[in-house]
């Protein structure tokens, strides 16, 4: 395929939280990017593919990623094609509680690689690019430092594997209005059994709606190229999520009206104007009834509680592939630390 069509193509993959992490997951677009079938991919190591002069460094990537619970995060690494040649890929990369999800394309220098990075909140490439025409600099210099060094340290010993923050991830079809789930990593906030083939609106606040849409579509567009749907930055949105989904709004019956002619209101003692005998006394009487409150020291009969549905502050990392729409979430109890920006 040619590389003007590459370059419109991102897949998305799935691996284990580990030192030497196996792929679980790989979408269809890998096929056209790098020439393996899914299924040739899925099992084996990730660093089988990393070209054999970067993979100490590609170790020492994973080290980091893993010890710092890395997020919203980019590198640029070079992989090996089924057919034996290389392509510099670029890929963003989540720890999400007991899995990492990436996402890979073919790397393509310019400025909306440099609005990329501007976006991510760490930028650790492993391929020796000219971070100039990659990373968006501030006087010359990158706006991330490099922490491979320290990683690099470590490879001989590696130190034992972490607690990770609970996240989850939400892997969406990009292409639906309501951008339908089609895989959920663990139950950490959603029954993974349940949220497949539902909108990831069902479980948004209503008042958070509209939010939240902007994010996506700015997710899946800002970095579109030409009419193909392709890999961008990441975008950040603070939002309440319901777990089990948004609660069912129910109205109160509306009063029947009777149809006999309403007669005249009773004065406030119960006596109709110009009346008396029987229909009177039935009047006062069932006024009474309706007036009488209950005795001291007896409460009113409880109403049945109507349970409120949980609901949770979460912050959410939105970004796109061509495959699917990544959005990966973590509780929170404030609006986050925004990403660093120039």
């Amino acid at each position: 395929m040619a590389m003007e069509k590459l370059e419109g193509l991102g897949w998305i993959s799935i691996l284990n939280v580990d030192f030497n992490p196996r792929v679980l997951y790989v979408s269809d677009s890998l096929l056209f990017i790098l020439g393996w079938t899914p299924e040739e991919m899925v099992g084996n190591p990730i660093l089988d593919y990393i070209h054999p002069k970067e993979n100490e460094k590609a170790r020492a990537l994973i080290i980091h990623a893993i010890m710092h619970d890395s997020v919203a995060a980019l590198t640029y690494l070079t992989m090996r094609h089924k057919n034996g040649h290389e392509v510099v890929v670029v890929s963003s990369y989540n720890c999400v509680y007991d899995r990492v999800i990436c996402s890979g394309s073919v790397a393509v220098p310019g400025q909306k690689a440099r609005l990329r990075s501007l976006t991510a909140s760490e930028f650790v490439p492993v391929t020796d690019i000219p971070r100039a025409r990659y990373q968006a600099m501030r006087w010359g210099k990158p706006i991330h430092g490099d922490p491979l060094p320290a990683a690099m340290a470590m490879l001989k010993n590696p130190p034992p594997l972490p607690q990770m923050e609970k996240r989850t991830c939400l892997l969406v079809n990009r292409f639906t209005r309501d951008s339908t789930i089609y895989h959920c990593t663990n139950d950490v906030y959603l029954n993974i059994d349940e949220v497949c083939d539902h909108s990831f609106f069902h479980y948004v606040h209503p008042d958070d709606d509209e939010k939240v849409r902007e994010i996506i579509n700015s997710a899946k567009s800002w970095n579109r190229h030409g009419d193909s749907a392709t890999d961008g930055g990441f975008e950040y949105c603070v939002f309440r999520l319901f777990p089990n989904g948004r609660p069912l709004i129910t109205t109160p019956p509306r009063p029947v009206r009777s149809n006999k002619r309403r007669r005249s209101r009773s004065p406030p003692d119960g006596r109709k104007r110009g009346g008396g005998g029987a229909a009177a006394t039935s009047s006062s009487t069932a006024q009474a009834t309706i007036d009488k409150k209950p005795p001291r020291g007896v409460s009113p009969e409880p109403q049945p509680d109507v349970a409120t549905p949980e609901c949770l502050t979460v912050e959410g990392v939105f970004s796109a592939a061509s495959d699917g729409l990544i959005i990966v979430l973590r509780e929170v109890n404030g609006e986050p630390v925004p990403p660093v920006t120039l």
